[in-house]
């Protein structure tokens, strides 16, 4: 992936999110729900309704950059609404960017697993698994 290197923070927004927001909507929801700053060098992960669109906004130095992945199968694993928001580590984010690649994998973020029961895979993926 392109952007931020290993050891940056990394938050989740649990729940779901408006995917019509752009950089400035998600940005103020960096700071209002995340209680974090948005230029702070971390990555800010959001979720679509339908779970299967994903958002990462980054501050770079220079400027945010936004990443953007709709996935044509399946739904990126996400804890519930009630949580608030979740840490993990970039090599976490990693796994969350792809998916696919990591079907039969799930991961904890600081206590909280983040399963994946409708995380689909195609007829080739699950013969070479």
């Amino acid at each position: 992936m392109i952007g931020p290197g290993t050891g940056v923070r990394v938050y989740l927004a649990c729940g779901v999110t408006d995917m019509r927001k752009g950089i400035a909507g998600l940005a103020a929801l960096s700071q209002d729900v995340l209680r974090q700053k948005p230029a702070n060098g971390a990555v800010f992960a959001f979720r679509g309704r339908r779970g299967d669109r994903l958002k990462l906004l980054y501050w770079d130095g220079q400027g945010f950059c936004l990443y953007y992945k709709v996935l044509e199968r399946g739904r990126f694993p996400w804890p519930s609404a009630q949580d608030g928001a979740v840490r993990l580590t970039s090599a976490q984010l990693a796994m969350l960017w792809a998916p696919l690649a990591h079907a039969g994998m799930r991961c904890r973020a600081a206590g909280h697993r983040l399963a994946a029961p409708g995380l689909g895979r195609s007829a080739r993926t699950r013969r070479l698994i």
